[in-house]
């Protein structure tokens, strides 16, 4: 796919032949393919309003326009919201639009309630892309629920990630691997005939699948395809995996990062800095990726090389996201919760139980709706002024997070514990 004009150079030789080189100009001029960030959204009764995104993907040349509307499911124009349709522009060059569909807060419907949304009629050569319909979920309240309780798996679950698409993956203990549909987990555990510790899993936006774990292990799924091991010759453990796309993925772990260029891996320059156990990595771009570890550890690669930064902590940090590159959280031991502002990392004041020993794990929808999880089940919730303590249905170590992004509110997240317990964050009834 080409976005933008491109130059290309084209070369043919042959015996006897002098080698030619020809210098060619290609020029995209495809509108684009219009649709939905996501096939599910969600929005608190309260709120008043929810912005819905459209997204134009694959080119973006040219002016182009889609309508859309929404319809009644459970829920009802004029009860528990109000209709929306209209047509939206993307100018030359524009990605993203939005339109906003007003909530009616004081219905007396009680449980969650659903409409639909529709993008229809596309102009201009522009085409419909995957999702082109979706649902908004309207909630009063959300709960933590027991998904699943050792059905799949007895295994510890380290890592949990998952794509826009709906495919979402889970890692763990004794060469765990489960995936989830978007309807029903299905065991997908190797039989190798090793006991593979897997520690942390990564989905792109393609589904191409990247899980580490101890011994330097990692195994990878192409979409559609099977699990791959990857020799990469490194027997250092890893813990943590990230990437932007499949041919730029980063790892982390025992004081090494590598690096995944879509043909080969290769150590970076960390190995210079001397650093412990890397725990964490989030970025924003290729060039602005950050990696948390022990001893308060935190690192920046801008694209060249990594760097230390400043830690306001010497707790460990197990874990790290962001909202965007101003708006990051790293959690770790003795319940630490640290943000980053885009200038200077802080720790967050807070007012939590004396029980807490570690935070593994965070995730959230935006830099006002973010969740921690750590030992014994503890779940905290930061509403962007304040971080309270949650029910969260199970006493097992919560050790991963994660949820669709481009959602509105937060909802469909999953926690992965220890033996095989997940946990779900739904619409309470």
């Amino acid at each position: 796919i080409v976005d933008g004009t491109r130059d290309v150079s084209i070369s043919a030789m042959a015996d006897g032949w002098t080698q030619a080189e020809k210098q060619i100009e290609i020029e995209d001029n495809d509108p684009g393919v219009l649709s939905f960030s996501s096939g599910k959204y969600m929005a608190w009764r309260q709120t008043g309003t929810i912005t819905i995104p459209v997204i134009r993907k694959q080119s973006y040349d040219g002016e182009i326009s889609v309508e859309y509307f929404t319809s009644d499911d459970t829920a009802f124009d004029g009860v528990d919201y109000k209709m929306a349709s209209g047509v939206l522009m993307f100018g030359q060059g524009e990605t993203q639009k939005s339109f906003e569909i007003p909530v009616i807060p004081d219905s007396s419907q009680t449980g969650p309630v659903s409409l639909n949304l529709v993008l229809t009629n596309p102009e201009k050569g522009a085409s419909l892309g995957d999702p082109s319909t979706a649902r908004l979920v309207i909630a009063g309240s959300m709960a933590w629920e027991k998904f699943s309780d050792a059905s799949l798996s007895s295994s510890h679950l380290k890592g949990i990630c998952g794509n826009s698409k709906g495919d979402i993956y889970v890692v763990g203990l004794r060469s765990t691997i489960l995936y989830y549909n978007g309807q029903e987990w299905v065991d997908q555990t190797l039989a190798t005939g090793k006991n593979l510790f897997l520690e942390a899993v990564w989905v792109s936006q393609n589904s191409h699948v990247t899980a580490v774990g101890q011994d330097g292990i990692i195994i990878t799924k192409a979409p559609q395809g099977k699990w791959e091991v990857s020799d990469t010759g490194i027997k250092a453990p890893l813990y943590a995996v990230w990437g932007t796309s499949y041919d730029n993925i980063f790892a982390g772990g025992s004081g090494i990062i590598i690096h995944f260029d879509g043909k080969t891996w290769e150590k970076t320059d960390v190995d210079s800095l001397w650093v412990p156990d890397i725990r964490g990595i989030w970025g924003t771009s290729p060039e602005n990726v950050f990696a948390v570890g022990y001893d308060g550890l935190i690192l920046r690669y801008n694209g060249r090389k990594w760097q230390k930064m400043d830690s306001p902590t010497k707790n460990h940090l197990y874990s790290i996201w962001g909202f965007s590159s101003s708006h990051i959280f790293a959690v770790g031991g003795r319940g630490d919760i640290i943000h980053y502002d885009g200038e200077k990392w802080k720790i967050m004041e807070k007012d939590f139980p004396d029980s807490i020993i570690f935070l593994d794990s965070v995730w959230g929808s935006s830099g006002k709706d973010v969740f921690a999880g750590g030992n014994n089940g503890i779940i905290l919730h930061y509403d962007g002024e304040k971080w309270e303590n949650m029910e969260s249905s199970t006493e097992k170590n919560i050790n991963g997070l994660w949820g669709p992004s481009g959602t509105g509110s937060a909802m469909d997240i999953f926690g992965v514990c220890d033996n095989g317990v997940i946990i779900n964050y739904v619409p309470g009834q």
